[in-house]
Formats: structure tokens, sequence, C-alpha cells
């Protein structure tokens, strides 16, 4: 047969099907202008093509669709949020349980011995646990750290000290962790400039005889060295200290004594020109009105837990609704105890000026001999801060 030239106007093949000829053949006509033009057969007789079905197998095309994969990881997203009664429900419990003890509020019963000492005694404690934890030695720090939480747990009742003790704490731990393994956990870039001994001739350091060591502990790339240990014990014990001092001193003492107290000390800066009179009725007005802010925020919160929502059957929008109302219904009330406040101040023939205004304390100034004996230990305190961190190394 001659190629060249060829006209192909038919072609049998074999049907790839599983029926019982697997061979079983078709003719399938073609159009010799559309596939070969330019190819002749000289006698014009059609090409017999045999393929084996076994040589054809099915093949299926997988066609991933972003839309859908993009549908599956959002809707997987959307199940490990929290639902509406985890998410909101928990929330406003936890908000109501966390104002229920008294915060930054004053405490009449049980009487103890420190709601005898002066309150200028108090306001010079405050300052003195301010300073010393940052200029005395670790174990002083955690001594006054144990002295404030002894102190805690005779004059507070059970339900505070143990609800106050436990959020400080809480809180100063994660502080010491994270300065503790952060402080000095990531290496320096830069090489040392000293020479080794190897270069100088000179001879090596003997090693410590009491086995000195930097690092104190390694977990994969966290270490906690002494550099650690040092700025840890410094923030957590400041933190602590500042944080559970000022509520004993709030809790021991009235605002009208705390104003009083603070208005001693300010009373020779009158002479330069300083307001003393406005800044000691800001800060009565101010702690009475803490008092009043925890309680809206756990009345409106309790309003809620109250009225047994289903939050399940709200939606995302509902829900974020709800504590908007929330926060808006707290801001209301609390302007409208303010309004109320300036309307009875004004009754009362208050018209702005600070120092025309007559203001009752009602403290007695007067020291006892608690203010003594707080005197003596603030002094032994001092005193021992100052020691520890000149001697102990």
């Amino acid at each position: 047969m001659s190629v060249a030239g060829c006209n192909i106007s038919a072609a049998t093949l074999s049907s790839p099907s599983s029926g019982p000829n697997p061979k079983s053949r078709f003719r399938v006509p073609l159009a010799s202008s559309q596939f070969y033009p330019n190819t002749r057969f000289s006698g014009g007789a059609p090409v017999s093509l045999s393929l084996a079905s076994r040589n054809l197998r099915p093949r299926s095309a997988k066609v991933r669709a972003s839309a859908d994969n993009t549908t599956n990881r959002i809707e997987k997203l959307v199940s490990r949020l929290p639902n509406g009664a985890l998410a909101a429900d928990k929330i406003f419990r936890l908000i109501a349980g966390a104002t229920a003890s008294p915060i930054a509020q004053y405490i009449s019963s049980p009487t103890t011995f420190l709601h005898s000492v002066d309150p200028r005694i108090k306001l010079i404690w405050l300052l003195a646990l301010v300073v010393l934890p940052a200029r005395s030695h670790i174990v002083m720090r955690f001594g006054l750290v144990a002295y404030l939480a002894a102190l805690s747990i005779i004059v507070l009742p059970r339900n505070v000290w143990m609800d106050q003790l436990g959020r400080v704490s809480l809180l100063s731990g994660i502080l010491f962790l994270m300065l503790g393994f952060g402080s000095d956990s990531v290496p320096p870039l830069v090489q040392l400039r000293t020479p080794p001994a190897s270069v100088t001739g000179l001879p090596n350091l003997p090693q410590s005889l009491q086995g000195y060591s930097y690092l104190i502990l390694k977990l994969g790339p966290l270490q906690f060295t002494r550099k650690g240990l040092s700025v840890a014990s410094t923030a957590a014990c400041l933190t602590f200290t500042i944080f559970q001092s000022a509520s004993l001193c709030l809790a021991t003492t009235t605002p009208e004594q705390l104003a009083s107290a603070l208005r001693w000390f300010l009373l020779p800066l009158r002479y330069l020109g300083v307001p003393v009179a406005e800044m000691t009725l800001t800060l009565m007005l101010s702690l009475r009105f803490i008092n009043l802010v925890f309680d809206e925020v756990r009345n409106v919160a309790l309003g809620i837990v109250s009225r047994r929502i289903n939050w399940k059957l709200l939606t995302v929008m509902e829900t974020i609704e709800i504590l908007a109302s929330y926060i808006r219904r707290i801001f209301k009330n609390i302007f409208s105890h303010a309004e109320q406040i300036s309307q009875a101040m004004i009754v009362r023939g208050f018209r702005g000026d600070s120092n025309a205004h007559k203001i009752y304390f009602l403290s007695d100034s007067s020291l006892g001999m608690a203010d003594f004996i707080s005197l003596l230990f603030l002094v032994g305190v001092a005193s021992g801060a100052v020691l520890s961190d000149r001697f102990l190394i």
C-alpha cells in the first residue's frame, strides 16, 4: 500500500466496553479533508484500526472547588467558637460573681486593730510599700508579700481575703513567669570582646567552690536566669504589694478619713498656690463613687442573668446587641448617680468654691498605742530592707 497521499474514509475501533466480546469493532466515518487532508490511499479502501480494551482505562478528573473549601473552613472555625450559652451567660455570671465581694470598699465589721490606726500612718505605709520592694533584697521582697498576705487573712473576712488574694496572686504569678522566662531567654547577637585565656596567656579563673550558676532553669528555648529572677521578683512583688496594700487601706479606712489625711499632708502646698481643697474634695467624691460603679455593674449583670435568656437560640448579632445594651445601661445609671450627687451638693449649699464650703471629715486625729506600734514596725521594716540590700548577697 502506498502511504503517500492516502485518504482515510472510515476507521474501525474496538469497543472499550466490558461485554462478552471486548474486542468487538465498530466503524467510525472520518472526513478525510478534516483529519488527514494530505493523506490518500491508492485503492480507497477503508483502514481498520483495532485497540485492545485493556489499554483503555477510565480516568476520573477531580476538580477542587475553592468555594466549598472556604465554606468548610468557615464552618469549622464557627464550630470551634463558644456558643451563646458558654460565651454570654458565663460572662455575665463571672461579672456578677467578681463584683460580689467588696472591691476598694470600706468594711465596717468586724472591727480590727487596723481600723483604729491613724489614716496618716496608713498613707506612710502605702508609700513605703511602693518603694521598699524595688530597693530591697529578694528575701525581703517575698517577706513583704508574706506579711501582707498574713495581715489580710487576719483583718479581712474569709470570703473577702480569699477572693482578693486569689486574684492578686494569679496576676502576680503570671507576671513573674512572663518576666522570668522572657527577660534573658533571647541570646545576645554580639560576641564577647574578651579574648580567651589561650590567646592572652593568662591562667583560667578557678571555678566557684559553691557551684555558682547563672542559669537556674532551662525549658527548651526558654531559660530562667538570675537576671530574670531579679526582674520577675521585683515586678511581681511590687504588683502584689501595691494592689493588696491599697485594698487593705480602703477596706479599713473611710473615704472621709483618707481625704482628711491627704489634706493634712498637702496643707503646706497651699501657700504655693496648689488647690488643696479641690483635690481633697475630688478624692473623697471619687472614693464614694467607686462603690456605686461596682454596684451598678453587678446589679445590671444580675438582672440579665435572672431573666434566664436562652442564649442558644440567639444569633451572634443578637448576643452582641445585648452586650452593647448592658454597657449602655451601666453608663446611663452611672451618669444618673453623678447627676443626683451634684444636685444633692447644690441643695446643701455648694457653689463650686471648695474653700468657702465647709467639709466635715468626721475623723479623730489623735494618736494612740496602735499608731506608735505601727510606726515602730515601719521603721524596723525599712531598716531591714536597707540592711538586706547591703549585706545579703
